[in-house]
């Protein structure tokens, strides 16, 4: 059924009609097996194809479902929070804090069933996120950023150091 996916892709990148067929496969597939080992890729490949129709929302969640542990979460967490942040800014002012809230709490309810790697990325995205758009006080984020700055790999410590810095320069009661 990926092979099919697969080939449906390529038929679909030249012709606009495909594209229906190929979101369906692929949320086939995922209705069929949920777990199975293509299932990651599959939901990258639907989230890339609401993502590029500006579909906000649907992208954001597709991506948020790879699971933690598949080496492609990194990548698919960052692509959540850009739509995410695409995603809040198609709403007027008015709404657009009650979706920044809502993606925040979902980053969130991400935290309890990952492994380390996973949760620092995890802070780092909520930390990026709720600091540009004022859903997380940056008092909740020193704790987390510190203790992801002494214990990550150092691309995460450099990002984990500036946000830090940031959340601290956002509040000035932080420090003491």
């Amino acid at each position: 059924h990926l092979r099919g996916c697969w080939n449906w892709a390529k038929v679909a990148e030249q012709d606009s009609a495909s594209q229906q067929r190929f979101e369906q496969l692929m949320t086939q597939h995922l209705a069929s097996w949920p777990e199975a080992p293509t299932a990651n890729q599959i939901r990258i490949w639907l989230a890339g194809r609401f993502q590029s129709a500006s579909r906000w929302k649907s992208a954001f969640e597709t991506y948020l479902g790879v699971a933690p542990n598949h080496e492609l979460f990194g990548d698919a967490l960052t692509r959540a929070t850009y739509c995410a942040d695409r995603w809040v800014e198609q709403n007027k002012p008015a709404e657009a804090a009650s979706v920044a809230t809502e993606i925040t709490a979902r980053l969130e309810s991400l935290l309890s069933s990952s492994n380390a790697a996973a949760k620092a990325e995890i802070w780092l995205a909520i930390a990026e996120f709720g600091l540009h758009h004022g859903t997380v006080p940056p008092t909740r984020l020193v704790q987390p950023l510190a203790d992801l700055v002494s214990q990550t790999e150092s691309s995460q410590r450099s990002k984990g150091r500036a946000l830090l810095i940031a959340a601290m320069a956002a509040d000035p009661n932080v420090a003491t």
